[in-house]
């Protein structure tokens, strides 16, 4: 556990609000690194290297000299977020192999970088089709039956969420939510939104693709 506290607006006069922030590991190994990790950064010039770092802003408003720090080193984590869409970009994936050299590159542990990757719908761990596409089963779509015209595209295409078809035009992903609520249920296909789909409809939606394909061959 660790405290942290911070004047309001800059009144030292108020009392101070305090607050505790505890964190837990799924292995001890893990608990030993972090400890490590402390002891290490006391022998640290925190707010020089804070502020170099970006990890933390001043405030004339927040105390005297208070930083204000950005949540879980957000900055880094932004960083490193830009560099793994490069990657993906790049590559069309990012295997745990690439993780690792990454983090080699970048000080990051492995399991922070693997957590990043796993998180975002953006990247993946296998390599994409040409075209993704992807169902919401968010609450607002899922109510509307998207699990039908999911099941369906599984049916048509004979892959599984997650899978690629073996000529590597399509892969199938389940998003949580792709932000088009209003014209649930909703899919898309790589970043074009196709509005109150239903499973009648996808036998013609992947018919579309594979005639573009004939033409541009």
């Amino acid at each position: 556990l660790s405290l942290a506290g911070a004047y309001w607006r800059g009144d030292e006069k108020r009392n101070q609000l305090v607050r505790v922030y505890g964190i837990t590991f799924p292995k001890k190994k893990m608990l030993d690194e972090y400890l490590a990790l402390l002891e290490e950064a006391k022998k640290r010039d925190h707010r020089k290297l804070g502020k170099e770092m970006e990890l933390f802003a001043f405030s004339a408003n927040v105390g005297q000299g208070l930083p204000l720090w950005l949540p879980k080193g957000a900055a880094l984590r932004d960083r490193l977020e830009q560099f793994l869409r490069k990657i993906q970009k790049k590559y069309g994936y990012i295997p745990l192999e690439v993780q690792e050299v990454v983090s080699k590159k970048t000080g990051i542990p492995t399991a922070e970088i693997y957590g990043v990757v796993t998180f975002y719908s953006f990247f993946s761990l296998k390599p994409k089709g040409k075209y993704v596409i992807g169902i919401c089963l968010g609450t607002a779509c899922y109510v509307k039956n998207s699990q039908m015209v999911l099941d369906k595209f599984h049916e048509k295409l004979g892959i599984q969420s997650g899978e690629t078809t073996e000529d590597g035009l399509f892969t199938i992903e389940a998003i949580r939510c792709i932000g088009a609520c209003a014209l649930a249920p909703a899919m898309s296909i790589n970043g074009k939104v196709y509005p109150k789909v239903t499973p009648d409809q996808v036998e013609r939606i992947i018919d579309e693709y594979r005639q573009k394909e004939n033409i541009d061959a």
